[in-house]
């Protein structure tokens, strides 16, 4: 008889791990924060931890005609119990490039805080993933906000599946093999990355537009073709769990196709009947009052608690973007004071002296006093404003 399988929505998409170190006994140290900054999921913990403090997915909600006691946005998919129409969804990636660096800011707020450093600068080095073969306008837009932002003392990128082709190498005593394959399945995309004398093979990546998403939706559509009246039952935090948790890669596909059409053993033992939710109406109502009493309590303690880290990622923003414009200023008035200094020498003399400011010319200090000015009104309109996104 097949296997009866609850759908509970019990994959874990925003994890916040209770053994998180205390940062009072890091804060002086130069111990490193890994971030593995993926366009589905992000994960990050000290570099001492042997597993990810923080595990969320890559998005930001904001929420439109706020009410009483919201917050401007969320981090993650764990979301109140608010309409979808009052939230946009939006997502630091397109594909799997980072593309919007004031969300992915966002997103560097959220695992700071829940890391617990309350400094305004964040004096730890960073290792951070990235995207194979990046863009460098991408690496350079996240340097900026990482070193102007934060900061940060260092940076240091890296491929995830690189990682962990070495850490398995050295766990498993193979560092004797020079060559190998890896299979690097992301949410978008799947690249076949070639190590050859220990060297990574740039030149040799193979990029296939197919990843996690794309499998996903195809399950959705599979699963509504022959079950149309579940419709609604079908969410996407259902299918992640479905996909996790039952489906697997056949070593031989089509020796299981065949086994599939014709062995009813094999059938009866991969089948499953997996059971949706019972909808809230199919229930009693005295189960339902008293789960709703629970619920609300719970959900105003979640509130409150999100309200808290909402405060505090936003005073902590305030503060960099309030230092931030301060060294804009005070930057703009030496360059400023350079450029009237024309006047008072030669062009010989006056080259030279915007050569020892790291200037090939005067048009390449207008360009940097025009960045500067640009720069302090953007700083301006969001410290007014007091915007979030």
């Amino acid at each position: 008889m097949p296997q009866v399988e609850n759908i509970n929505n019990n994959i874990n998409e925003n994890y916040i791990s209770k053994n998180i170190i205390d940062y009072s006994k890091i804060k002086g140290s130069e111990t490193t924060i890994v971030i593995d900054n993926g366009s589905y999921q992000c994960r990050a913990a000290w570099a001492t931890q042997p597993q990810p403090d923080l595990i969320f997915r890559s998005i930001i909600a904001k929420v439109r005609a706020k009410k009483a006691n919201e917050k401007n946005f969320y981090v993650g998919s764990d979301f109140p119990q608010i309409d979808s129409s009052r939230l946009t969804i939006r997502s630091p990636f397109d594909n799997n490039i980072c593309c919007h660096p004031e969300i992915q800011e966002l997103i560097f707020d959220h695992i700071f805080s829940n890391l617990g450093i309350d400094t305004p600068a964040i004096n730890h080095p960073i290792l951070l993933t990235e995207p194979v073969c990046n863009l460098s306008v991408t690496r350079k837009m996240i340097t900026e906000l990482l070193f102007e932002t934060y900061a940060v003392p260092k940076l240091n990128f890296g491929i995830d599946g690189i990682f962990a082709y070495n850490h398995l190498m050295k766990i498993n005593n193979l560092n004797e093999m020079e060559d190998g394959i890896i299979i690097n399945s992301g949410n978008n995309t799947t690249h076949l990355l070639v190590i050859h004398n220990h060297q990574f093979q740039a030149n040799k990546t193979l990029r296939l537009s197919i990843g996690g998403h794309h499998i996903t939706e195809y399950l959705r559509e599979l699963i509504q073709i022959k079950y149309p009246n579940l419709k609604n039952l079908i969410t996407t935090p259902r299918l992640q769990e479905i996909k996790q948790k039952f489906l697997y890669v056949g070593d031989n596909y089509l020796d299981q196709l065949k086994q599939f059409h014709y062995l009813s053993p094999f059938v009866d033992k991969k089948q499953l009947i997996i059971q949706f939710p019972i909808p809230a109406s199919q229930q009693s109502k005295e189960n339902n009052q008293n789960s709703n009493e629970l619920n609300e309590l719970e959900k105003e303690r979640k509130l409150q608690l999100r309200k808290q880290q909402g405060q505090r990622l936003s005073e902590m923003a305030q503060q960099r973007r309030q230092k931030q414009l301060e060294d804009q200023q005070s930057k703009l008035e030496e360059l400023e004071d350079l450029r009237l200094q024309k006047k008072n020498y030669s062009a010989a003399q006056f080259k030279k002296l915007l050569e020892e400011y790291n200037h090939k010319n005067i048009g390449a200090l207008d360009r940097e006093i025009e960045a500067l000015y640009a720069n302090i009104n953007w700083n301006k309109t969001i410290i007014t404003q007091n915007l979030t996104f």
